[in-house]
């Protein structure tokens, strides 16, 4: 038999301190407090001046009689835990029963101290002899703070609710609203001087919070997720409401406190921002072009590549051989300067139509040359003017050019292109900078003169590469210098106008969901199965404020076929 001094937690309640208390009340620890008859209502409720301070003093009232329920708990518990000690000195449990006894303990972890002693008594005298019971703790000194900013937020709250019911012309009388606790609201309040009111952290208001829901001080928590606060409600024993319609006090009477079952406090210490692990990224280094160009290069300018673009197959074997003969091995610079032809020779083959097909050189290959190559710079200029007359030659695939007149171009392009007033060739880097404009100028003149409706065939290469006609009748080459500016542009303006195109489909996405959101809410309040306040909230908080400004318009229109709702 148990000593009659180890009696069940269970039975230290507020038995004697309160009347009409009954035990049974903590099987029923989760009904919700609006249920309840004997709830707080009120038209405008709110908790300011003489309300706050009788709150208050029933919260003191309330703590004491708490602390020494408390106080005689432990005095029974240390027993308790003394008789374990000794007990497990002199006796032994099986090995199956010592598994019993840690899947208990695993089983009830998460339950607060209360809970987890009564199961202890709960367990049987054979496996509560081996349990220790956990000691119950008082409510401290510094938690009446943290009840007076709860108290002060909830009032806030109140007032917010109020206006909203005077906004709807709402005036019934209901149960009042439930208490919404935000650990961080209560350690951000203010004083009139700027200074914090309560230096603590949100984790030290959880922890009051636990002690006061242990307590039975605040009852009936509702868990809203980890963005919102946790709904509660402070127990009608202690709260006093004050009605701002009646002008009179709305306390329920005869309201019981009672010892409130609780889940433990969810641990704070797991950080939810971002990790510093993931702010320390290792630094890449810019792409080497050299190292990346090199192999590239290499393969590119392997020799039949190169003989491909000269096109003269049988010429250049017999070159490549003795080269082959004398080099043992050739730089890139020396492949590319072999790709410089004689101007009269040049002049011969594109006139022969040997370029038609031809292929322009890698960009990659020349941008390697104008940084790192050997070439000097009439050499790499020399080179990057052929390439693009080789280039010129799909423009006359259907017509034909003589030799003067290709020569008369050639020379016109040596004389002024990329030269200095004093005749020096423009740093090779320069050059580099043009080969992408000419390329999609030449490019785009082919397309021109390919479309069916265009009648006019392009003019002999002396005259339609001449750097005078500028004008678009003149049909010059020079021309497409004004459709590169304008294709340009138009690629600059590209990320923009995909930008505001995604911004305005976004906007046009968001309005859509925000009218679905906005139907809903109206159904689901129409079918009963949301409250009002649910339904102002939500709107509020969710939806942007044109949808706040017509619900009334829209409950109004609504009235007639739901007439008794009610806030």
């Amino acid at each position: 038999m148990r000593n009659k001094e180890t009696r069940t937690i269970a039975e230290l309640d507020l038995t004697a301190a309160i009347p009409g208390y009954q035990p049974e009340q903590l099987s029923k620890q989760n009904a919700n407090i609006t249920q309840n008859d004997n709830v707080v209502k009120a038209f405008l409720p709110s908790v300011k001046d003489e309300a706050f301070a009788m709150t208050m003093d029933n919260y003191r009232r309330a703590v004491s009689i708490y602390n020494k329920k408390v106080a005689e708990a432990n005095h029974l518990i240390d027993k308790h835990n003394a008789s374990v000690q000794i007990y497990k000195e002199k006796n032994k449990l099986a090995e199956y029963q010592q598994q019993i006894l840690i899947n208990f303990v695993l089983r009830f972890a998460d339950k607060n101290n209360w809970e987890f002693n009564e199961e202890v008594d709960k367990a049987g005298d054979l496996y509560s002899r081996f349990i220790a019971k956990r000691r119950i703790q008082k409510i401290k000194p510094f938690t009446e703070q943290v009840f007076q900013h709860i108290l002060y937020l909830y009032n806030r709250q109140l007032m917010r609710r109020n206006k909203q019911r005077e906004h709807f012309a709402q005036q019934e009388l209901r149960p009042i609203q439930p208490l919404e606790i935000n650990a961080w609201q209560v350690t951000t309040i203010k004083r009139d001087n700027d200074i914090m009111s309560l230096p603590i952290c949100n984790k030290t208001v959880r922890n009051h919070r636990a002690r006061l829901q242990e307590a039975g001080i605040l009852i009936d928590k509702v868990y809203c997720g980890p963005k919102r606060g946790v709904k509660t409600h402070i127990s009608p024993s202690i709260l006093v409401i004050f009605d701002l319609h009646t002008d009179e006090f709305a306390c329920a009477e005869n309201q019981l406190l009672s010892l409130s079952k609780r889940k433990v406090l969810p641990n704070s210490k797991e950080s939810t921002g971002t990790s510093l692990s993931e702010y320390k990224k290792r630094e890449s280094a810019t792409p080497d072009s050299d190292r990346k160009v090199l192999p590239l290069a290499t393969a590119l300018c392997d020799k039949n590549v190169l003989d491909k673009n000269t096109g003269g197959n049988e010429e250049n074997q017999t070159e490549g051989a003795a080269a082959e003969n004398v080099k043992v091995s050739e730089t890139m610079s020396d492949k590319l300067r072999a790709l410089i032809m004689h101007p009269q020779d040049l002049a011969i083959k594109l006139a022969s139509g040997h370029f038609i097909d031809y292929i322009p050189i890698d960009k990659r290959l020349l941008f390697q040359e104008a940084y790192n190559g050997t070439l000097t710079r009439h050499e790499y200029r020399e080179l990057i003017l052929q390439d693009f007359f080789k280039s010129a030659a799909k423009l006359y695939r259907f017509s034909n050019a003589y030799i003067g007149s290709w020569k008369n171009a050639i020379n016109l392009y040596q004389n002024y292109k990329w030269l200095t007033k004093d005749n020096i060739p423009f740093n090779k880097y320069v050059v580099y900078e043009d080969i992408t404009q000419l390329r999609w100028r030449l490019e785009d003149a082919r397309k021109w003169f390919a479309r069916p409706n265009v009648k006019v065939s392009v003019s002999f290469p002396s005259v339609y590469f001449d750097f005078t006609r500028k004008n678009k009748k003149e049909i010059g080459f020079e021309y497409t210098s004004k459709r590169w500016e304008r294709h340009s542009k138009y690629m600059a303006e590209m990320p923009l106008k995909k930008r505001k195109t995604e911004r305005k489909a976004a906007e046009r996405l968001e309005k859509i969901n925000n009218s679905k959101k906005y139907e809903n809410a109206i159904g689901l309040f129409m079918k009963n199965k949301k409250d009002f306040h649910w339904l102002v909230d939500y709107v509020e908080n969710n939806l942007p404020i044109q949808y706040y400004n017509s619900l009334r318009g829209t409950l109004e229109s609504l009235r007639n076929l739901k007439p008794n709702y009610n806030l």
